[in-house]
């Protein structure tokens, strides 16, 4: 791939991801900026008819909950498909991240996932590979949308049989599915796998690919007693070993999960892990989840750190007090940068150089409140950010996030659109990434990567209100002095408490630090 000739349309960032007939890479297009996912198919094991075939079946899927596959890309290095980019990554990294997730959580995930397979179902396609690594997650302001994956290359499972190397995920086939069998039972079954793993924490079946056949052919289910008795009939009749007893089409499991749903909202003696409500934000589950981890403490050495500017203990002034020059410095303190907002004139003034000045192109009309901040992201790119306080005539619509990418030379490089109401971003301590908090979630921090873009939502048992980088990792207070010590990948590390009255920049703050067993 880094010998992809100038000619193509996109700009690779980086592999995000190794599939069964390629490799994916995050890429931009060349000239409008938007972000796709480049998906390489092996011309040795994926020949030209069954490209074909699933270019076809690809083109035919169109909906919010399924990852869109928009044109086919050739280039001197072979075929590619053009689809939608998803930042949040897949399910399986938010498992990782949590495990067992709130009902609230689960629920609305798993019927973004029903609701996309209905669509399939209704085209006839059978998805035959569903699993967390198949499910991408866009982020937005109330935590993630979950869309399929990878329909295309699981339909051609339909072809192959156990002894003439069948493929999927043995983890979550039904059992007809071992012996070649195939119809939309078989993804319903594979959902309430991800639904019975998303509650309990692990998956019900565990093994090799031997093993794990015989326990879907013939051992039980064991449901833990805390969940309800409806949902345990849900479970039992989405997992039955014999396709006449479950669910018959992704839209029946649907109806019947929603039912469950609102059920349970009507009822207020559920355990405290259950679904009290609609009403109830998922980060705001997630928070308390990691708020009621027990924490081991143990003392650490003190950490002596002097800042070498103010701390951003506030986000800047907004409203009737908006800022006529946006200024950034970068991470090596070798440029600084200043961009006027009324005439989109950028200057960039290295060392004790005369500064060079750029016009930027930027979106007209601008509304001075809609430009938030101008952050470094690498030594020689930064990043505007602007605000869209969403469409007051469409009910509904949400404030977004655009950032736009230009280099030390003035030039436009990218242009990104995130369904996210980012408040105030942080460099991070690497190239091309930074911390981030959004307006209205006091649950948790961002880490948004740009190459390849990838957003992180990191759910804390504090409010992030000051972020600041280490010898010895990010530090994340709150309003108190109160936080915890991340590093570089966003994993937790450590609590941490600073005075509040040494919080002056012209004083030495001492970090008391403690640690503790990983959220």
């Amino acid at each position: 791939m880094a010998t992809q000739k100038k000619s193509s349309k996109y700009r690779l960032l980086g592999l995000i991801g190794r599939g069964q007939f390629g490799r994916v890479h995050c890429a931009m297009h060349r000239s409008t900026g938007q972000l796709v996912a480049l998906k390489e198919l092996d011309p040795i094991r994926f020949p030209t008819h069954q490209f074909l075939r699933e270019l076809r079946f690809l083109l035919t899927l169109h909906h919010p909950n399924i990852v869109t596959c928009w044109a086919c890309e050739h280039s001197p290095t072979g075929r590619y498909l053009v689809m939608d980019y998803c930042e949040g990554g897949t399910l399986r990294n938010l498992l990782d991240a949590y495990g067992a997730l709130p009902p609230i959580l689960a629920f609305s995930i798993v019927q973004d996932i029903l609701a996309g397979l209905a669509h399939a179902h209704s085209c006839g396609i059978i998805h035959c590979d569903i699993k967390p690594e198949n499910i991408l997650l866009h982020l937005h302001h109330q935590g993630w949308t979950a869309r399929l994956s990878d329909f295309g290359i699981a339909r051609l499972s339909q072809e192959f049989t156990c002894h003439s190397g069948l493929t999927g995920s043995p983890a979550y086939m039904a059992p007809e599915r071992f012996y070649g069998q195939q119809s939309m039972t078989v993804d319903t079954y594979a959902v309430g796998i991800l639904l019975y793993e998303m509650l309990v924490g692990d998956r019900p079946f565990r093994g090799t690919p031997g093993e794990l056949m015989a326990a879907h052919f013939s051992q039980p289910i064991v449901l833990p007693a805390q969940i309800p008795e409806n949902l345990q009939t849900f479970l039992r009749k989405a997992l039955a070993k014999l396709q006449a007893q479950r669910f018959q089409s992704a839209g029946d499991m649907l109806s019947a999960l929603q039912h469950i749903q609102q059920a349970n909202s009507a009822q207020s003696h559920h355990l405290d892990n259950l679904d009290h409500g609609a009403d109830h934000h998922p980060l705001v589950w997630l928070a308390q989840l990691v708020a009621g981890q027990s924490i081991a403490w143990q003392t650490l050495p003190t950490i002596n750190w002097v800042p070498p500017t103010p701390l951003p203990l506030s986000p800047p002034a907004l409203a009737g007090d908006a800022p006529q020059t946006l200024c950034a410095t970068s991470p090596q303190g070798n440029w600084r940068a200043t961009l006027e907002i009324t005439t989109g004139q950028l200057e960039i003034r290295s060392g004790n150089h005369h500064p060079s000045r750029y016009s930027l192109k930027l979106p007209t009309p601008i509304a001075p409140e809609s430009l938030v901040q101008l952050i470094p992201i690498s030594s020689k790119h930064l990043a505007i950010v602007m605000r869209s306080p969403g469409q007051p005539q469409e009910p509904g619509t949400s404030p977004t996030t655009r950032l736009l990418i230009v280099n030390r030379r003035g030039k436009r490089l990218g242009d990104l659109q995130l369904d996210l109401n980012l408040q105030q971003l942080w460099p991070g301590s690497k190239p091309y990434q930074v911390w981030a908090t959004e307006a209205g979630d006091r649950t948790s921090l961002l880490l948004i990567q740009f190459k390849p873009l990838k957003i992180r939502r990191i759910v804390l048992n504090t409010s992030p209100h000051c972020v600041i980088n280490t010898d010895q990792g990010t530090i994340v207070l709150n309003l108190q002095g109160q936080g915890c010590l991340l590093d570089e990948t966003g994993e937790f590390r450590s609590t941490l408490q600073i005075p509040i009255e040494a919080q002056s920049p012209a004083a030495q703050v001492e970090l008391s630090a403690s640690v503790s067993q990983p959220i």
